[in-house]
């Protein structure tokens, strides 16, 4: 909290935080623009759990789904998620962009590319985020474009893939890999850091 005189002026930055469930106990640490553990790995998710804000999961992942438009039976890699029309669509996590224009059935498309092999597919958008274009680099949670129903699509919605060594994997049942680590050359710059806020931890900071 910050102050002037007696007076509450508002909240600064959070520089580092223990938090404690049972016998377990949560450090993190603030460094540049992320947060890490005292093994300097990021407490931020790689990958989010959804990539926009959505009404219901309209179609699951499927080997065998009777196709709404076509007909027949045949497979569904992705996940579609039913949301109003011009809902925003995130990247689910840091990385580029590989694809973005028009791709026959799946209308306007976003394809983007992660670490350890992941590529991640955004189909039947309205229309593309700010700046969004092949080869820019893009950050977690940055809008990527827009819910719509281009292509061959009965509704709004998104229709969301996830790649991984290509080969089509269940959004809703991967294990991600975890927060990314600080790199190595920035170590021994952050272990300083690291000593500095257990020190203050440990010596009764305010921890609230």
């Amino acid at each position: 909290k910050i102050y002037k005189g007696d007076q509450f002026i508002q909240y600064g930055t959070i520089h580092a935080v223990e938090y404690q469930r049972g016998e377990k106990i949560i450090r993190g640490m603030r460094y540049k623009e992320g947060y890490y553990n005292e093994k300097g790995i990021s407490l931020k998710k790689a990958f989010l759990k959804a990539p926009l804000r959505f009404n219901r999961i309209s179609s699951k992942f499927s080997r065998a789904r009777k196709h709404p438009i076509l007909g027949g039976v045949r497979p569904h890699y992705g996940v579609d998620y039913a949301a109003p029309p011009g809902t925003p669509i995130w990247a689910v996590a840091d990385g580029s962009v590989t694809s973005c224009g028009w791709n026959s059935g799946f209308g306007n498309q976003v394809i983007l590319r992660h670490r350890n092999g992941y590529m991640t597919c955004y189909g039947h958008l309205s229309s593309y985020g700010p700046g969004i274009r092949k080869g820019v680099r893009v950050r977690q949670k940055q809008i990527i474009g827009y819910v719509g129903s281009t292509g061959l699509s009965t509704g709004p919605h998104l229709d969301y893939r996830l790649v991984k060594n290509n080969q089509f994997r269940n959004p809703l049942k991967e294990t991600f890999p975890t927060g990314l680590p600080i790199e190595k050359r920035e170590m021994e710059i952050f272990r300083q850091r690291r000593d500095e806020m257990l020190v203050w931890l440990e010596g009764g900071g305010n921890k609230n």
